[in-house]
């Protein structure tokens, strides 16, 4: 959809994929997801396309976490 094939798409960060002016909307949120304080992050953010283009989508974000309560990753 991104026009990103698997080998580029997994070499790229959430950061790299969001417009740069949605990336201080998203940032504290996931900071927040990533050190266990919420579970879930919801919200609309304007991706980067490979082409260039700009697409809107719903993102929601869960952390998994392991048996000891440590985020393991994310389910996207």
């Amino acid at each position: 959809m991104l026009g990103y094939n698997q080998q580029e798409f997994m070499s790229k960060s959430v950061f790299d994929l969001i417009d740069p002016d949605d990336v201080s909307t998203v940032d504290f949120p996931i900071q927040q997801l990533q050190a266990g304080v919420i579970n879930t992050i919801k919200g609309q953010v304007r991706y980067q396309c490979k082409n260039a283009t700009t697409l809107w989508g719903q993102s929601n974000a869960t952390a998994i976490q392991d048996a000891h309560g440590n985020v393991s990753y994310f389910l996207l």
